[in-house]
């Protein structure tokens, strides 16, 4: 198959390409990482908001959600 798969199964994450190279395996993986997170977090932090306005629904604006990628484990 000459299409680039990243698949989750099993608790193990496979990288299949027909480049072989460690560079493309690295570059698939960030973009799958991010296409999950852009997937996921909003959703999360939309349950965090309702949570911390609580029952009052205080008019706190909900924050823009940045996905980036960091040179450094904690920027």
């Amino acid at each position: 198959e000459n299409t680039p798969v990243v698949a989750l199964s099993g608790g193990q994450i496979t990288v299949a390409a027909p480049n072989k190279s460690p560079e493309k395996a690295k570059a698939l993986l960030d973009e799958w990482y991010r296409q999950k997170a852009m997937a996921k977090f909003p959703e999360l932090v939309s349950v965090c908001m309702q949570r911390f306005k609580g029952k009052n629904q205080l008019p706190i604006a909900e924050p823009t959600l940045l996905i980036q990628k960091m040179e450094k484990r904690w920027g």
